[in-house]
């Protein structure tokens, strides 16, 4: 499908994969050296990724279908004009051009009612100019497991948020910004008005729910008042992460948790972590889910039990990831 661009025509983008990581064999330039650090973040979350994390695909009816909805069009009703507008309304495209991006070119790419991707790049669609990247998949609310009592949401239609990326590819890390795990390139700061449009997207188009699994454990901390483990026990684990771990730097933490250095406090077992959902509620019986009586004592119960620290050897390891990378993958 033809993207919007405000300079021109727009042409399909030249490729979605994620850069090559870098020769070992060459010498790591500090840009270089961050860059394989990303790559080895990615790679090492790929082979541990939890298994079953598949929503139940939709199958619609002629009756589930919105009216006006199309499969020519974005979540099946939005238009790329639609979508240019609420990027505007949002701040989005003004915050984009007070970075110095001109020239910005929207790609809105879908499958019917399955999947659907955004792109907006500075300029010619390359890797290079990517500021921001997409992926969506449409599901059903998963029957199983059933951590709320009472809760019957089965078969109600919901988005999961498989991939996103907003980076700045002409900023620089710094002391005060440093490279977050998989992070190529800085953040545009502009994630939660974003994430906003995206909900309100998705809800008109008919959806209860926005699901993401967090990579990371600085993604489902950053967004930790947006989205709610749909798990009472991982929420209050998470709680209780953030607030046994709070003396260190988020990118320390984030780093020494992707090298295995989370320790129970008591035993000082190993803790994995292992991504599950998270869910933005965007329809109130959804919301009552998360805010009763019934999640509200699981996650207490959860946060209760656990006590957190970080292994001091690793915790080393993940501070040099942070502030030398090149040293880190030399050692």
């Amino acid at each position: 499908m033809g993207g919007i661009s405000p300079t021109g025509p727009a042409r399909q983008p030249s490729g979605t994969g994620d850069s090559p990581a870098c020769s070992a064999e060459k010498p790591l330039s500090l840009p270089r050296a961050g860059k394989r650090l990303a790559a080895i973040a990615r790679n090492n979350f790929a082979t541990r990724q939890s298994k079953g994390l598949e929503l139940p695909a939709v199958e619609l009816s002629e009756a589930d279908i919105m009216p006006g909805s199309s499969t020519d069009r974005f979540l099946g009703l939005f238009s790329e004009e639609a979508i240019w507008s609420g990027l505007e309304q949002s701040g989005i495209i003004g915050g984009l051009q007070s970075l110095g991006f001109s020239g910005l070119n929207l790609c809105v790419t879908h499958k019917e009612f399955s999947s659907h991707e955004l792109h907006m790049f500075c300029g010619r669609r390359c890797r290079d100019n990517l500021l921001i990247e997409l992926r969506l998949k449409t599901g059903c609310w998963p029957a199983q497991p059933c951590y709320i009592s009472g809760a019957d949401h089965a078969g109600k239609r919901v988005i999961a948020v498989e991939w996103l990326v907003m980076q700045n590819p002409t900023a620089q890390f710094t002391p005060e910004r440093p490279r977050l795990p998989g992070q190529d390139f800085p953040g545009l700061g502009m994630g939660r008005p974003f994430l906003d449009l995206l909900a309100r997207w998705s809800r008109d188009a008919g959806y209860v729910a926005l699901f993401n699994v967090p990579e990371y454990y600085h993604n489902a901390a950053i967004y930790s008042s947006y989205f709610k483990f749909l798990s009472p026990f991982m929420e209050g684990k998470l709680r209780r992460m953030q607030e046994d771990l709070q003396h260190e730097p988020l990118a320390v933490i984030s780093y020494a948790i992707l090298l295995d250095g989370l320790r129970d406090r008591r035993s000082n077992r190993a803790i994995p972590w292992r991504p599950q959902w998270q869910v933005k509620p965007l329809c109130p019986s959804i919301s009552d889910l998360f805010s009763g009586t019934v999640y509200q004592e699981k996650v207490t119960k959860a946060y209760r039990s656990y006590r957190f620290t970080l292994d001091p050897a690793i915790l080393e390891r993940a501070r040099r990831a942070v502030s030398s990378p090149k040293e880190f993958l030399l050692d």
